[in-house]
């Protein structure tokens, strides 16, 4: 998702922090909603999946935003779920109403089309590998268990890639006025061939 569509979201939207932590966290919907209190360390700002899509415990880091919030929700005073449902704090939240009830009647208030709620897992991707993250340390934060499914988001990264080309340019060094490794070639070249006098510009030997 734009900015634009994540501040227009935003301000329609009263559960904008479950939002936000989703974008934070990158957890996929199943890990965000099931996630319990005693699989959080905010000390050490870790969350823990105990049971990945790749049928595996996966430790997920916790940003500084993402640990801010869940300190901001009282659930772990009578639930053992960070989301719990509305009518019984011993059992996650229903995600079919919470999804129909809330998220998409957001979504179409706030004019946003072709968007559903794995698409805030994607911004999370998108976003870090615009910011320069290694792809596959992204691949590793977001639990991906092939690398290929990683790379999709590697267009992303060309401003990024841009930036790394020019560091370490020669432009510096070799900068004599003409703002360009380039320049400075050619400015060298055409210093040389003024140096340089046409043969006709000689007299002859013992000339007149």
């Amino acid at each position: 998702m734009r900015d634009e569509e994540l501040i227009r979201l935003r301000n329609v939207l009263p559960l904008w922090a479950w939002v936000c932590f989703a974008i934070e966290s990158g957890l996929r919907l199943s890990e965000q909603f099931g996630l319990r209190w005693d699989c959080v360390n905010l000390e050490n700002g870790v969350l823990t999946v105990p049971l990945s899509k790749s049928g595996k415990t996966r430790p997920v880091p916790a940003s500084e935003e993402a640990r801010m919030i869940l300190r901001s929700f009282d659930s772990f005073a009578t639930s053992p779920f960070v989301f719990p449902s509305v009518h019984d704090p011993l059992k996650s939240l229903n995600l079919d109403s919470m999804l129909r009830n809330v998220f998409r009647p957001a979504l179409r208030k706030a004019g946003i089309q072709g968007c559903v709620w794995h698409s805030l897992r994607h911004t999370a991707a998108s976003r870090r590998v615009a910011a320069g993250a290694d792809l596959y340390a992204v691949k590793e934060f977001l639990g991906h268990a092939d690398y290929e499914t990683t790379l999709k988001y590697s267009h992303r990264s060309l401003k990024h890639l841009r930036d790394t080309a020019n560091l370490g340019s020669l432009g510096g060094l070799l900068h004599s006025g003409a703002g360009t490794v380039a320049g400075s070639v050619a400015t060298g070249e055409e210093s040389a061939a003024e140096r340089v006098q046409p043969l006709e510009s000689y007299g002859a030997p013992g000339g007149t």
